[in-house]
């Protein structure tokens, strides 16, 4: 694909063309490629390897899902909990692993990494601890401070807790993981366009008085 992985676009570039919205649009593309799979097709596709590698972006930045079918393993990191039982995949195997994409959008950092503290080493047991502590704004990736509307983070990190769960069965459909994440997206451009509407009203003001002042005689 020509402009890539979002995996290389999250880990090995400056990141500047992966503001909030646009992370918000990956995951949608993600999100309906996956529906796509699991419900579109002829038959049930499941994707038996599914990570941010696997997402690719075409010229004009649109998600392609790159479908692996033939994979016997999961990418540590990605590993939906059942697989250490069963190996069994399943619609919600790949919903988990779509959780954690949702995770390394909105933290920037990898599903697995070297820490000497125990519960940063899986960045899913990580987000949860951070959700028990109330402490969810102290995780996210730094780039994004203070660029997340706060009902939009609310709804995100609620839509990727239910897509992490440790029991497949209280895993979102696609559908609805889908459906919440438009509705974060509407969050954030409303936020978005509120604030911009406030700052425009503040240069006015701001103009006024510089008029206001010189147009006074000395």
């Amino acid at each position: 694909m020509v402009h890539g992985s979002l995996y290389h676009h999250l880990y090995e570039t400056n990141k500047y063309s992966l503001n909030w919205e646009k992370r918000l649009e990956f995951c949608i593309g993600v999100a309906r490629g996956l529906q796509y799979l699991h419900a579109g097709a002829r038959q049930t596709i499941i994707h038996r390897n599914l990570k941010l590698a696997s997402i690719l972006l075409d010229e004009n930045w649109n998600v392609k899902v790159a479908v692996d079918t033939e994979s016997s393993t999961c990418t540590v990191g990605y590993m939906y909990p059942e697989y250490l039982h069963s190996a069994r995949l399943t619609t919600k195997s790949n919903v988990y692993s779509f959780g954690v994409i949702l995770l390394e959008l909105l933290c920037g950092r990898k599903p697995m990494i070297y820490s000497r503290d125990e519960d940063q080493v899986n960045l899913v047991r990580w987000f949860k601890t951070n959700i028990e502590m109330g402490t969810i704004d102290q995780i996210i990736d730094p780039y994004l401070t203070d660029k997340i509307a706060p009902e939009c983070l609310k709804e995100y990190v609620k839509n990727a807790e239910n897509c992490v769960c440790d029991e497949g069965i209280e895993r979102l459909p696609m559908d609805d993981a889908l459906g919440n994440l438009r509705y974060a997206l509407q969050l954030q451009e409303t936020w978005r366009n509120s604030n911009e509407h406030e700052s425009d009203k503040i240069s006015v003001i701001d103009k006024g008085r510089v008029l206001t002042m010189s147009s006074k005689p000395p």
